[in-house]
């Protein structure tokens, strides 16, 4: 229980002003969300179901400026991380 708790808005952001007294705490709380250290994230393998729809997505967002930020949208891949999505995307194209 104790992990999801680090990520609610007040906390993450008083822990980051604590361990990074020198940076702005946004920037702390955006890296921990949006990489691999949120516990609240799925790391396991993609399902066959969820192979099929990164593909239509590669497809749909492929011309996009910032295309693994709209797969990673919340509607799409909910407990997948940014940084998850991006290194997913990079090694579908080769």
């Amino acid at each position: 229980h104790g992990p999801k708790f680090l990520f609610q808005k007040e906390s993450v952001v008083q822990t980051c002003r604590n361990l990074f007294p020198h940076l702005c705490p946004r920037k702390p709380a955006f890296r921990i969300h949006d990489t691999l250290l949120n516990p609240n994230n799925d790391d396991h393998q993609y399902s066959d179901e969820e192979e099929r729809k990164f593909a239509l997505l590669m497809r749909a967002y492929c011309d996009e400026p910032r295309p693994t930020q709209n797969v990673a949208g919340v509607e799409h891949f909910p407990n997948r991380s940014v940084k998850s999505i991006a290194v997913k995307w990079n090694r579908s194209l080769n």
